[in-house]
This record gives C-alpha cells, structure tokens and sequence, in this order.
C-alpha cells in the first residue's frame, strides 16, 4: 500500500525537478561502434564469434596491476578510459589514444565510497551511467543506481531514478546497458547468481523488474558479468562451478531472440586460483577484457579475437 501511494509522488517530483530527464542512448560505454555501419571489421569480428572464436594469447595490464585484485572491468565507448574496481573501490585509469599504454591507475574518489563499488558503467562523456553499489539508501546489499551530473567538474548524483523495479533484497551486480539504453542486463540472486534482464520502452521510463535469461542459467552454476556486443547477439559471462569462475560465451541470430547452447572459452580459462571471469567485450566484438587469477591475484588481462 505504502508502495502504491509513493510511486505517483516520486514521479510528480521526477518532473518538477528534473529527475526523470529521458536519458541519451548510444553514449555508452558498451557503444563501441555504430552497429548499423559497413564496418568490415566488426563484420569480421561477429562472423567469427559465430563460426567459433580464437583469440591471441592473453596479454596482462602490468600498468594496472597493483596491490590487492583487479576485476568488473568498463572501458568508454572511445577506448580511452576503463575503470575497475580494487578492494570495494574504482579504479580509473585515462590513456591518450587506443593503442598508448595506460597511465597509473587511481582511485575515483567520486565513485568510490566505504561502502563498496562493484563495477560501473559510464557514458562516454562521462555525465551518466549505472553503479552497482551497498552505498545505503537502496534495497540493501547491492543494489544498482543511476549515476548522473551536467559536466565532469560536476559531483557525481547518485538516484534510484528508473531503478523502483530492478532493485530487490539480495545482490544485485554487473550492470550493463545496451546502445539504446531500453535493456539493462545485470546478475541477480537467483540460484545464487542468474543472469537476467531488466527493460523499458523508452529512455524516460522506469526499468521492469529482471527477468532471468532461462538458456544461460547452468544446472549447477551460478552466472554472473554479462557483457555483450552493440548488436546483443553476443554475450560473455561469468559462470562459476565448484568455486573456480569461468569464462562463457552465448550467440542468437537477433536481440531478442534465444540465446544458443553456452560454450566455454576454453583457450582463455586459465582454471587455477579464482579462475577467469569479469569480462568485458567491446562493442564490436573484436576485444575482451577480462579478469584471471594465473599468476596468483587478479589481474586484468586482454585479447584480441583472430
């Protein structure tokens, strides 16, 4: 009841100050590539996913490594800035051009907070974007928030704007928007973890409650780091069995349609320590970033698709 009659109010107040400003598809990180260009190389790319990928040797991120594990990597859709999260805290790092060495990383003091980052997703401008947080004020655990401010000088405003029906009891981690910014994939505490899909039918609405991907949910797994290509018939994720994660692939022939079978990325699961997991596949399809336990911590690493 207390529900019914809030919900009226909290969109009243949306408007009157601003909240519910219709967000800008297609500036976020996952926005790689206009996915309706004759991009040959995207083409090559996705036709190989299909067809069965391989991928170079891994290469670790030395210039990220530091104390403690890496993982929940996000990179801007220009390929300039990732971020990652380091003992509850995110991480950032800026590097001049796609292929220049990046900087030492540093804490964001915006994003990060005593109670706890995960992993974030942010617009290329850097003005928007989704947190997955314990900070209080959500449903408890972890919950995702909105993140929003005019300019990069401007504090960061952290809402549970568009998020009424996404946030639950129970963790709630990984979020990831597609280009349009209508489908918010994410992990959510079913069977321990799921991976499952929050939607909405335009960028000024609130997101439905999450609905689990049935043909991703293994038998004695937990799922969890989606991430998936501009178009959304590829997606890799986190599958964890027996306390060792591994890294997971899915295709289907449009965004909308069933995933197929999940395979293993066999040639880059290392399966020692914490195994591999945390990925995070740029927007056409061609780069994964991920996070691996074999040299003993996590470390983030990156391939190529051949």
């Amino acid at each position: 009841m207390r529900r019914a009659l809030l919900l009226p109010l909290l969109a009243a107040c949306k408007q009157v100050f601003g909240l519910q400003d219709p967000e800008r598809p297609g500036d976020a990180s996952v926005d790689a590539v206009d996915v309706d260009a004759p991009d040959a190389r995207r083409v090559t790319c996705m036709e190989r996913w299909f067809a069965g990928p391989t991928f170079s040797t891994p290469q670790l991120i030395s210039e990220l490594a530091g104390i403690g594990n890496e993982g929940d990597p996000s990179l801007t859709s220009d390929g300039l800035t990732i971020y990652f999260q380091r003992g509850g805290d995110i991480h950032t790092s800026t590097r001049t051009s796609p292929q220049a060495a990046w900087p030492v990383p540093m804490i964001d003091p915006q994003l990060s907070s005593p109670a706890g980052e995960t992993k974030v997703t942010l617009s290329s401008d850097h003005t928007r974007g989704y947190i997955a947080t314990t900070r209080p004020g959500g449903q408890g655990g972890v919950d995702i928030w909105r993140l929003l401010r005019t300019d990069t000088q401007t504090p960061w405003s952290f809402s549970q704007i568009y998020m009424e029906d996404v946030n639950a009891s129970g963790d709630q981690h990984d979020p990831h928007l597609n280009v349009d910014w209508l489908r918010l994939y994410l992990a959510v505490p079913v069977n321990t973890q799921s991976i499952a899909v929050a939607s909405r039918p335009d960028t000024g609405s609130s997101f439905s409650a999450p609905v689990v991907v049935s043909e991703l949910d293994g038998a004695n797994a937990s799922e969890a780091d989606p991430t998936l290509t501009n178009d959304e018939r590829v997606i890799v994720f986190t599958s964890l069995t027996a306390g060792v994660r591994r890294l997971m692939y899915a295709t289907r022939p449009t965004a909308l349609a069933s995933f197929s079978q999940p395979q293993e990325l066999t040639t880059l699961n290392a399966g020692v320590g914490g195994g591999d997991g945390d990925a995070m596949i740029t927007g056409d399809g061609c780069t994964l970033y991920y996070s691996s336990y074999r040299s003993g911590a996590g470390d983030l690493y990156v391939t190529e698709l051949q």
